[in-house]
């Protein structure tokens, strides 16, 4: 077996172990609130067909590096922001990298994890949106540029903690990033849940930023359920990357969090186009 070929076997079984495992966590303390359950009243969205367009929701600013190692890879992220009054739930996004030509450059076994849901943008709210994929040989040298593409799920009313869209506050521990040389990392956050009672996990977005503020990459997390969807306060105090997105001037101290948390968790067929979370 080749080099090559070794290399993309060693790809596919990593992107395998992200969508499968997804995070890797460590709950050091957790504290529930101390409401009951009572007044839940958890919403129900149901299956509608997704609205489209991308009317009330910007993109506020975006950006990527190349993260280099064995292979390359391109780290991508971008800061999403909810300009309406209601709820916006499970937004697609995808982030595609593109060549000078205008043509994809991502490997075509991540092809299928390029698209994501974020379950909840709240009101006015903003979120990060990251994703780290490897790049196809004939384009790890070059000029690329990325594309964010938005496609808005529903409008729900605006809700709190009791009806399950109140948002998780995710906060980093300032001093606690760290990264390997092939761009591997982690960073500790306090996630901070309002919701009266489990929520199904989507996965935790990053995205990085250099010394300056600016956005130099991300990464999304595809994990299954986590304890960071209950209810409560809880210190999680290694979440890692799950890929070499971390660029080498990323400061970890400017991580900025998003939580995904949903009310269920549809099961996806692996296919270019659909949600890999």
């Amino acid at each position: 077996m080749n080099g090559v070929l070794h290399r993309k076997w060693l790809l596919a079984g990593l992107i395998v172990v992200v969508l499968v495992a997804g995070v890797v966590l460590v709950l050091r303390s957790s504290q529930a609130p101390t409401s009951g359950t009572s007044s839940c009243r958890l919403a129900t969205p149901g299956s509608a067909e997704p609205v489209g367009g991308t009317s009330g929701i910007e993109v506020v600013e975006q950006g990527h590096s190349r993260v280099v190692g064995e292979t390359p890879w391109v780290s991508m992220g971008a800061v999403l922001r909810n300009t309406t009054g209601r709820v916006a739930y499970r937004t697609e996004v995808t982030l595609d990298a593109l060549g000078a030509d205008g043509r994809a450059v991502i490997w075509a076994d991540h092809e299928v994890a390029e698209t994501q849901v974020v379950p909840v943008i709240p009101p006015g709210g903003s979120v990060a949106v990251g994703n780290s994929l490897a790049l196809s040989e004939e384009f790890q040298d070059g000029r690329i540029s990325v594309r964010v593409t938005i496609r808005i799920g529903q409008w729900l009313d605006a809700g709190d903690g009791a009806d399950g869209l109140g948002g998780v506050k995710a906060t980093l521990v300032a001093g606690s990033g760290k990264r390997s040389s092939d761009g591997l990392g982690s960073v500790a956050y306090l996630a901070e849940s309002p919701h009266c009672a489990a929520m199904t996990s989507r996965g935790v977005a990053m995205v990085f930023r250099s010394d300056t503020g600016k956005i130099v990459g991300g990464t999304l997390n595809n994990g299954p359920e986590l304890y960071v969807c209950e209810p409560g306060r809880h210190e999680v105090t290694s979440a890692n990357t799950g890929q070499p997105g971390v660029p080498a001037d990323a400061d970890l101290d400017r991580t900025a969090i998003t939580v995904y948390c949903d009310f269920d968790r549809p099961r996806h067929p692996p296919v270019s186009g659909a949600p890999y979370n």
